[in-house]
């Protein structure tokens, strides 16, 4: 074995068969994670804006997955 990414010998064909498998499945869902990632990522850009300028008139910054508790009459 000398360490290079060749496919050679008796698991060639194998080989091959999984990585066809694999880029058929996986290429035409590709658009769709990018998707999913784009908008994550456009979703907590948002977030951490809003925050910045919450941040700079003065008032409280909480992190919007935690609860702030009412105040007690």
């Amino acid at each position: 074995m000398s360490g290079s990414s060749r496919v050679t010998g008796k698991y060639a064909a194998g080989q091959l068969i999984a990585l066809i498998v694999v880029a058929v499945i996986a290429l035409p869902l590709l658009p769709l994670i990018l998707l999913v990632i784009g908008w994550i990522r456009l979703r907590d850009r948002r977030v951490a804006s809003r925050a910045a300028s919450r941040e700079k008139e003065g008032s409280i910054v909480t992190s919007p997955n935690r609860r702030v508790p009412a105040p007690q009459r």
